[in-house]
């Protein structure tokens, strides 16, 4: 839980030299996520995230997102200025779609920094 209550939703973590560099070690790595009791009646799907050198940085279980149907982005303001770049028109962009092809709604992308200035996409209406 965060400081307001809300749940936050962690990733799996690895042992450190965990890697997926074939399917066979995917498979693997994969086979120990899974809970054998709903294995062949219950769809579940896992995430795994990976490093350039596809060291496995940890796994995300989305039945934690089961009733999941709108996502909001966020990220901080390293120099305290709130104007989007091209890279963060990118991102949102990118966000989107993504969640577009999986019935995730991107509903807002949200820039804060160390004030309690902020800036919302979907205010100004640039998504």
């Amino acid at each position: 839980m965060n400081n307001s209550g809300i749940r936050e939703i962690e990733l799996k973590d690895m042992p450190e030299n965990t890697v997926a560099l074939s399917s066979k070690e995917t498979h693997n790595i994969l086979k120990e996520c899974f809970d054998t009791e709903t294995i062949n009646n219950k769809v579940s799907y896992k995430i795994l995230f990976l490093n350039s050198d596809r060291k496995v940085i940890g796994i995300l279980d989305t039945s934690e997102l089961e009733n999941t149907s709108q996502i909001m982005l966020a990220h901080n303001s390293l120099n305290n200025d709130l104007k989007p770049t091209r890279l963060c028109y990118q991102v949102t962009k990118t966000i989107k779609q993504a969640g577009d092809l999986v019935g995730l709604k991107l509903i807002d992308h949200i820039i804060l920094n160390s004030s309690e200035s902020y800036y919302s996409f979907a205010d100004e209406m640039k998504l």
